[in-house]
């Protein structure tokens, strides 16, 4: 933990390396060198293939501890960075199973459905943040672009208005507005 923090990674990955090799069933270092080879830190490897690397190594992780949601979690995001929608969505449903109200993974889960083209799902998603956070732009800005897709410009511009009360200016929300009255 140590070259962590000094920002050694090279020493850092060998140290949990050689860690694994001591315990195989050290969680926390299968998971260190997963947000290591994922790009987590500042300056470190993000390559595709060293984003693989950290998936074999989250999914050690999960394997030795199925019940901790932060190697799924950080293992949905790697898929999701490499827009492998249905296995960050796989991961995400997992967590959910057992944390129905984790925002991040219901939120990432709504991307998922939205890049997947499965609109409804998507909207559902968004609609369960917004019943913890009503206010929450991310979610709203999801779920209106949700209801666009689907034809419902009237609750698309619903949610796109919300947005505007708290950023006024917003860009994506102003043109989205304009091309939604062009519509019409």
């Amino acid at each position: 933990m140590i070259y962590l923090e000094e920002t050694n990674y090279k020493l850092a990955i060998s140290s949990f390396q050689t860690a694994i090799e001591v315990d195989p069933s050290y969680y926390s270092a299968y998971l260190q060198l997963g947000q290591l080879f994922g790009g987590a830190f500042k300056d470190t490897l993000q390559t595709d293939d060293a984003k693989r690397m950290a998936i074999s190594y989250l999914s050690n992780a999960i394997q030795v501890d199925s019940f901790n949601d932060e190697a799924l979690y950080a293992r949905g995001l790697l898929y999701q960075n490499l827009q492998d929608w249905e296995r960050a969505k796989i991961d995400y449903d997992r967590i959910l199973k057992v944390y129905p109200t984790q925002v991040d993974a219901l939120y990432n889960r709504a991307v998922c459905f939205f890049a997947l083209k499965n609109w409804q799902n998507s909207e559902k998603d968004f609609t369960k943040i917004l019943q913890f956070d009503s206010t929450y732009a991310p979610a709203l800005k999801g779920r209106a672009m949700a209801f666009e897709e689907m034809g419902d410009l009237f609750q698309s511009a619903r949610d796109y208005r919300k947005i505007l009360l708290q950023y006024p200016n917003e860009p994506d929300v102003l043109q989205a507005l304009g091309r939604m009255k062009s519509q019409n």
